[in-house]
C-alpha cells in the first residue's frame, strides 16, 4: 500500500511541475527518504507562511524565511517555485527597509502567490494520505 501512495505521490507532483528525478538524484535515489520528507513539509506547509514578516516590514525575517524554504523545496524537486524564491529572497537579500518599502505590496502578492501554491501541494500530499 505505502508503495501506491508513494507513486500516486511522485505523479501527481510530477504533474504539478515537481522534478521528481532532481530530487531523486539529490536524495540517493532514495524514494523512502522523498516521500518521507513530503509529510514532513505538511508541519512546514502549515506554519511558516512569508506574509507575516512582510506584512510587518522586517525583511530580514522575510528572507530568512524564504532562504530556508528554498533550500528545502529545491532539494525536493520543487524548482516550479523558483520565481517566488527569486522574486523575494532576492529583493530582500541586501536590502535597506527605504529599498524594499516601495515593493511592499508586490512582496505581499508574490507572498500570497506562494502560499496558494504551498496549499496546492499539501491538498496533493494529504489527498496521498487519505488513499492510504
Amino acid at each position: 500500500m505505502m508503495k501506491k501512495y508513494k507513486y500516486e505521490l511522485f505523479n501527481k507532483l510530477s504533474e504539478m511541475g515537481c522534478d521528481i528525478d532532481d530530487a531523486l538524484d539529490r536524495l540517493c535515489i532514495d524514494e523512502e527518504f522523498l516521500s518521507e520528507n513530503y509529510v514532513l513539509l505538511l508541519d512546514d506547509l502549515s506554519k511558516d507562511t512569508v506574509s507575516e514578516p512582510l506584512e510587518k516590514e522586517d525583511w530580514n525575517m522575510a528572507f530568512r524565511m524564504m532562504h530556508k524554504k528554498k533550500g528545502v523545496y529545491l532539494n525536493l524537486g520543487l524548482s516550479y517555485l523558483k520565481e517566488y524564491f527569486d522574486i523575494i529572497c532576492e529583493s530582500l537579500r541586501k536590502a535597506t527597509n527605504e529599498e524594499a518599502l516601495p515593493h511592499k505590496a508586490y512582496f505581499l502578492k508574490t507572498a500570497m502567490d506562494f502560499h496558494k501554491q504551498e496549499q496546492i501541494i499539501a491538498d496533493i500530499i494529504k489527498e496521498c494520505q487519505g488513499n492510504l
